[in-house]
């Protein structure tokens, strides 16, 4: 009767531990689309976030040489050279900001031009 006992319980054991391997397949196969869909959400950010610091660095180069022009002309208009400075700093605030908020890894490859990038 024992030796019943054991082949049963040696059984049981057996079908728990087949059971759990294909739990632990199950959720391996899970966390896997997980990481795929999550990869795909942030690349989404990534182009996002890249569209925006590169629309935002066109608009500081464009009121750089607009701030040379106006200064070029020797303070005829000096509340509009303070006025596009005011600007012009709020703009690279934003833009640094936004630069710092990006990821180490999801950062651009190459440094933009006169921007300054965490070292990757």
């Amino acid at each position: 009767m024992a030796i019943i006992m054991s082949i049963l319980a040696l059984c049981v054991a057996l079908v728990a531990l087949w059971m759990g391997s294909a739990s632990m397949r199950k959720s391996d196969g899970d966390f896997s689309s997980f990481i795929l869909n999550a990869r795909k959400e942030l690349s989404a950010v990534k182009v996002e976030i890249d569209q925006t610091v590169t629309n935002i660095s066109k608009r500081v180069d464009t009121l750089d040489q607009l701030v040379a022009s106006v200064k070029a002309e020797a303070g005829k208009s000096s509340t509009a050279v303070s006025s596009l400075q005011t600007e012009l700093r709020a703009l690279r605030n934003d833009l640094d900001t936004l630069d710092e908020s990006i990821p180490k890894q999801y950062r651009h490859p190459t440094p933009r031009r006169g921007h300054s990038q965490v070292a990757q």
